[in-house]
């Protein structure tokens, strides 16, 4: 009728949909990136959408040291980040001949799945601070990667090796990797 307003949409005001898909979760993150959120709600966001994609209760997001010897918890969804901040530590070069196993993965941006920790030649290329601060048997380490920008690693604990994610379900997080070596970087 010419004259009237229009009636308001029936959704007009209220809040968005949090998205359902895994797909539609990453995009809504990668976009809130984009739009400039804090670097650590999105590494959080990010941390939740794995814990929740892989049902891994306590995902840990490693970067390394300004003088690039070292990788340290750079987030994670636990309580206690700031002690594991100190006390978690990962060399990137050590003097004997085994190189550290986690600097395989940061080194050559690849991800590994460790099926026994504490067997003696995964063990000995751990740091004693991994079986003091955390000590589970199994783990899962993935490489974190986006061009121009200093690579993180993603750490997945279980206490047994039927429990880590299987690498088809890695995989579907293909997207998200990026966006937490940006945000890591963005810090």
């Amino acid at each position: 009728v010419p004259g009237q307003a229009a009636a308001p949409a029936a959704n007009a005001g209220a809040p968005e949909a949090e998205p359902r898909t895994l797909e539609q979760r990453i995009a809504a993150l990668k976009q809130s990136f984009e739009r400039g959120q804090a670097s650590d709600a999105v590494l959080g966001t990010a941390l939740r959408i794995v814990s929740g994609h892989l049902g891994v209760p306590a995902p840990i997001l490693l970067a390394v040291t300004p003088n690039k010897q070292e990788l340290v918890v750079r987030f994670c969804l636990r309580d206690d980040i700031d002690g594991l901040r100190q006390a978690l530590r990962f060399p990137l070069r050590t003097a004997g001949a085994r190189a550290p196993l986690l600097a395989s993965s940061y080194l050559a941006g690849k991800d590994q799945r460790i099926a026994d920790c504490f067997a003696p030649d995964v063990a000995e290329a751990l740091p004693t601070s991994y079986f003091e601060v955390l000590g589970s048997k199994a783990l899962a380490v993935c490489a974190c990667i986006f061009k121009g920008v200093t690579p993180t690693l993603l750490l997945l604990e279980a206490d047994e090796a039927e429990l880590l994610p299987e690498p088809a379900r890695l995989a579907e997080l293909a997207e998200l990797r990026p966006i937490l070596a940006r945000a890591s970087a963005r810090g």
